[in-house]
């Protein structure tokens, strides 16, 4: 299928040639760090290769991975974000930024240079996401992360807006009134937030007894990130929201950026800022496509924060089939996070795996849930559910134990609660401890 509106003559290459493509500035970046910055030079040679070592793909297991874990330690030892993995020409102007995430904080030290260069993947992405020149824009995303600079990069200077929108104040799930306020006022049409702040604002349009659909009409497209959804939740939601305008995204701040795609079969990945691998996590080799794992990436921009084999924890894998939407750039599929995973019986499970059992039963493909998380696994699964209103709970729990036990032969053991705790990037896995105040 032909790209109807490319973005660029890069749109129209075989995914064979962005694959070469991101491999030649991969070499480029491994070269440039084992050259000119300490920490990597070390990392080389505690590994005993050199860049030159590095022919293929699966070579790259030889060199560490690099963790968030590891680089906050890092910059807690030294004068933050400097530890030696970083590069920049000194007359040039530069900005200090945060990424946030379940682990923790940390600071990027970026170029502006660089910061082009990233917003233009970021362009790309948003293009294939419906945004184009004239429209008006909401930035749903605080000011000190790098999302919100690469937004205003975007909506200002490549993609032109009309107007630029960006609400004063906190961007939590718990100030979604506010929030609703100026999408009702202002009417944008291109939207981006975190997923759970979207459930946060149906709530608020519940509470006022506003259809979303009224609520959201401007919107052309909403992009949600920040938690995986399952198809049978992206259906629900997109009716909910008005069909056709909901896109689920993925990326992080050191590297990934990519688009959802209306085909919704997974995550189309921008390899001109990023390559992506999807590898074990015991041994760090890389998997092929088709085969679940942990998802690492290197920024193939050699400048600022330079992250090399970096782990920020998800889960996903690279999916084999060209997408049916046409666009060459290869897909990825996202899962969760590796501290998420839970252990029962014999089974190593995500959120996303119970997710997609409770999504066959119809009554809770909108309700929240969480899996239960022991100290000491247990032998069947613990699943905590907000109650219905108005629901026969019996009736749903044995329909719940008939999916789980078919899908992922396990028992499981229900447990009903007015509401989750709230937490900025949702609730996947309640800890045992906190079950009993729920």
């Amino acid at each position: 299928m032909a790209v109807a509106e490319p973005f660029d003559e890069k749109d129209l290459w075989p995914t064979e040639r962005l694959w070469a493509m991101a491999w030649r500035r991969l070499k480029r970046v491994l070269g440039h760090a084992y050259q000119r910055l300490p920490f990597y030079r070390k990392r080389f040679e505690a590994a005993d290769i050199t860049p030159d070592d590095i022919r293929t793909p699966s070579d790259l297991a030889r060199l560490p991975l690099l963790t968030k874990a590891e680089v906050l330690a890092l910059q807690a030892q030294g004068e933050a974000p400097f530890f030696g993995m970083e590069w920049w020409a000194r007359q040039e102007p530069s900005v200090f930024l945060l990424s946030s995430g379940t682990v923790g904080t940390a600071l990027l030290w970026e170029p502006w240079s660089k910061m082009w260069r990233r917003s233009l993947a970021c362009a790309r992405a948003y293009w294939h996401m419906g945004l184009r020149p004239g429209m008006k824009a909401l930035i749903v995303a605080p000011s000190w992360h790098l999302v919100s600079l690469l937004d205003r990069m975007v909506f200002e200077l490549i993609i032109p807006c009309e107007a630029v929108i960006v609400p004063w104040g906190t961007h939590l799930p718990l100030y979604a009134g506010p929030l609703l306020d100026t999408i009702l006022d202002q009417r944008p049409h291109f939207v981006n937030m975190f997923l759970p702040m979207l459930y946060a604002l149906l709530a608020e349009c519940r509470l006022r007894g506003v259809d979303p659909k009224e609520a959201f009409s401007s919107f052309r497209t909403l992009g949600v990130t920040g938690a995986g959804m399952t198809l049978k939740a992206w259906q629900e939601l997109d009716k909910v929201v008005g069909e056709g305008k909901l896109l689920e995204g993925y990326g992080h701040a050191e590297a990934v950026v990519s688009n959802g795609c209306r085909e919704r079969l997974g995550h189309h990945l921008m390899l001109e800022s990023a390559y992506v691998e999807v590898v074990d996590p015991q041994s760090g080799t890389p998997l092929p496509p088709g085969k679940r794992g942990l998802i690492v990436s290197t920024v193939l921009i050699p400048q600022g924060s330079l992250y090399i084999r970096f782990a920020p924890g998800d889960i996903g894998e690279l999916l084999p089939e060209p997408c049916p939407c046409g666009l060459p750039w290869p897909l990825i599929e996202v899962y969760g996070r590796i501290e998420d995973q839970v252990q029962v019986g014999h089974l190593t499970l995500l959120p996303y795996d119970v997710r997609t059992c409770l999504d066959e039963v119809q009554e809770l493909v909108a309700v929240s849930g969480a899996v239960v998380r022991r100290r000491v696994p247990l032998p069947y699964l613990e699943v905590l559910m907000e109650r219905p209103p108005g629901a026969n709970v019996s009736a749903l729990e044995q329909r719940i134990k008939e999916v789980i036990g078919r899908e992922l032969g396990l028992e499981v053991k229900i447990y009903w609660a007015q509401a989750l705790p709230a937490r900025w990037k949702g609730t996947p896995v309640i800890e045992e401890e906190e079950l009993r105040n729920v």
